[in-house]
């Protein structure tokens, strides 16, 4: 009878080894499916958290078992907003220029989850007092071989490489690992890695690099969040204001798409300097002869970036000027002068019809001289979470949830009041390049599938060259 009351208990204890070191990862998975994130079923940190346990106590092993959850919370910030591992870190020295409200009601859910999962984990393991080492840990080596093995058949073993084949996700995945790992070489790195990039500016480089005059003033208009629609029949909507005759009697029309990497920062050095690079904008960047504000600079244009929201965010008082941009103007430039608004979302800022009209004086004001300027505009109303007031008019179709629409909304804005400079009589030739920093970073599901994951859609409006040798009256 003694016997098998032990044998009893040594079950009790197997079982709850083995929820210990499975059930964490759950509520993981279903928010990383929930959010159309691909990553591994099982975190291998949660197993080595356990044995962690069985060491050291429960202290440590549940201060371990925190910190897995926090890298797992952080890995799914990851993959939402498609950043690295070190983009997450340099971005979170920013966290203090996002809303405060937002800040606290995120942090609170964050600090809850967690600690909800650590209390329901305490309760779930053994007493390793009571048990032989053996019963504790041999379920932990089981899972792991098991695991481990499953992954080498899908072809995804890290040791040996695997072969081609790739069925469905990995069984095993860690994060702890490698976010110590980002730190550290957060820490070590002083330059970043650069990869060239197609950018939506090409055609306007390509005219540079053959040592031609482009003939025209430039805007490029990155607007935030704009992606492209998987449905292409409401992917050609967008861009449907375009398709005006008058317009097009100036301009000839070029759409397409191009692949993004990362955030908005990722987004505008794709676009000023043809390279994939994250958020580390460091020397080795502005030291790239790719970067057009230098280009332009040497052809005697007047080059100037603009943006409605604070300079200091992700440092871009600094870095624009190092790739060359002559003036910057930023929500601390603007908020005080007459003529400016503010908008509210996710980052209160200057209201993006106000810069368009900024950009479309500051056009006019050069017509019938001799100069020309180089104008960057990074857009902001359409970063989510939109605004919770009305949104302005944009396309809705059928299925698409009220904050998609309001956010599409915002994206008509600036190209409705990009359209309206282009189509300002006053101003000289000026090319347009109006293209998506990144898809727009849905937290669910269905959301995020409405948009074409790694691509987002451009459009060029180029004077004629009737436009261009005329004078601005002819327009």
């Amino acid at each position: 009878m003694k016997f098998i009351t032990l044998n009893r208990l040594s079950m009790e204890a197997v079982l709850r080894a083995s929820l210990a070191c499975l059930a964490p990862s759950v509520p993981f998975l279903i928010v990383r499916h929930y959010n159309s994130l691909n990553t591994g079923q099982v975190n291998i940190d949660f197993l080595f958290a356990y044995l962690v346990y069985l060491v050291a106590g429960q202290f440590i092993g549940v201060t371990f078992f925190v910190l897995v959850c926090l890298t797992e919370v952080l890995r799914i910030f990851d993959r939402v907003y498609f950043f690295s591992d070190q983009d997450l870190l340099t971005a979170s020295g920013f966290i203090l220029q996002v809303q405060p409200r937002i800040v606290i009601v995120t942090g609170l859910i964050v600090i809850g989850g967690i600690s909800l999962l650590a209390y329901m984990w305490i309760r779930i393991l053994p007493d390793r007092k009571k048990h032989r080492w053996s019963v504790l840990a041999i379920p932990v080596v089981l899972l792991f071989g098991l695991l481990f093995m499953i992954d080498t058949v899908r072809g995804f073993n890290p040791i040996l490489k695997g072969t081609n084949a790739r069925i469905g996700t990995h069984a095993l995945e860690e994060t702890l690992y490698s976010f110590t790992r980002a730190i550290l070489w957060d820490a070590k790195m002083k330059n970043v890695t650069i990869v060239h990039t197609p950018a939506a500016t090409d055609k306007f480089r390509n005219i540079l690099s053959t040592g031609a005059d482009p003939g025209t003033n430039l805007v490029v208009v990155l607007v935030e969040s704009m992606g492209q629609l998987k449905n292409s029949s409401y992917a050609d909507q967008e861009f449907a204001l375009f398709d005006d005759p008058v317009l097009l009697s100036h301009y000839s029309i070029k759409e397409g798409t191009v692949p993004f990497n990362g955030g908005t920062v990722s987004g505008e050095i794709r676009e000023l300097c043809r390279l994939r690079v994250g958020l580390r904008v460091d020397a080795a960047l502005a030291a790239s002869p790719n970067c057009l504000p230098d280009q332009l600079n040497a052809r005697g244009y007047k080059t100037e970036s603009i943006h409605g929201y604070t300079g200091k965010m992700f440092h871009r008082n600094d870095w624009h000027k190092q790739i060359g941009f002559q003036r910057s103007y930023f929500l601390e430039d603007m908020k005080s002068l007459p003529g400016y608004h503010m908008c509210y979302g996710a980052f209160g800022g200057i209201c993006d019809a106000d810069v368009a009209h900024h950009i479309d004086e500051e056009l006019a004001s050069i017509s019938g001289t001799n100069r020309r300027v180089f104008i960057h505009w990074i857009t902001l109303n359409s970063h989510l979470p939109i605004s919770s007031g009305p949104a302005p008019p944009g396309p809705c179709f059928p299925g698409y949830a009220s904050d998609v629409c309001g956010q599409l909304g915002y994206v008509a804005e600036a190209l409705r009041s990009t359209k309206a400079i282009a189509e300002d009589i006053r101003i000289p030739a000026t090319t347009f390049v109006i293209v998506g920093d990144h898809a727009p970073p849905y937290i669910e599901r269905a959301k995020r599938e409405l948009f074409v994951s790694g691509s987002v859609p451009f459009i060029v409006l180029t004077p004629k060259r009737e436009v261009v040798a005329g004078s601005s009256s002819s327009r």
